[in-house]
């Protein structure tokens, strides 16, 4: 990802492609502040964390690889594996520029630790939204609700008065027929 040479590199056993380690952890950095699936930017397949792993291998390559220093020419004509020029920029002219280099690391971590922050916040703010939403559509439902028991409530008002109502009019009708077979002849009661 860094296009340099890779440093202490680590390869996904999946797919076999390697990254240098700090490049991986952006990467896997990327993904969790975002909320995203981790993915291998060369074939976007799905990266399991747990089945990634140190390439020695790979790590010897690089070091071997033969480099020059990168004051050559100027002040310095040194050349040598890389697992080398660590220890050379120590003791050679770098010094001159180690200051700046310095500031240039510093900045560029701070840089990096406020674009984490950055995607962590964003992140939180999503959740946070999605929960507003959910609260917002519990809340109406449960407002909802409540006019559905106000209604169900009225509607057993009225059928409780209907009820009422009903029981009146039987009892007015048992009344009436009682007096109607009181008013009949005496012969008729009998027969019933």
């Amino acid at each position: 990802m860094c296009h340099f040479g890779f440093k202490n590199p680590v390869q996904i056993e999946k797919c076999g492609h390697i990254y240098c380690e700090d490049c991986y952890n952006q990467m896997k950095d990327h993904a969790e502040n975002n909320c995203i699936d981790l993915l291998c930017p060369l074939d976007r397949q799905m990266i399991d964390v747990t089945r990634v792993f140190q390439d020695k291998f790979n790590e010897r390559r690089v070091l071997n690889l033969m480099v020059k220093c990168q004051n050559f020419g100027d002040k310095c004509d040194w050349t040598g594996e890389l697992r080398e020029a660590l220890d050379h920029e120590r003791n050679c002219c770098v010094k001159d520029t180690m200051l700046d280099s310095t500031f240039e690391v510093k900045f560029e971590q701070i840089m990096n630790r406020m674009t984490e922050l950055e995607s962590k916040v964003k992140c939180n703010e999503q959740k946070h939204v999605e929960k507003d939403n959910l609260i917002k559509n519990l809340n109406k439902q449960i407002v909802d609700q409540k006019k559905q028991i106000v209604n169900l409530e009225r509607q057993n008002k009225n059928q409780d008065r209907q009820i009422g109502d009903q029981k009146k009019q039987i009892e007015a009708l048992q009344q009436r027929q009682t007096n109607h077979q009181a008013s009949l002849p005496y012969t008729y009661n009998t027969y019933q």
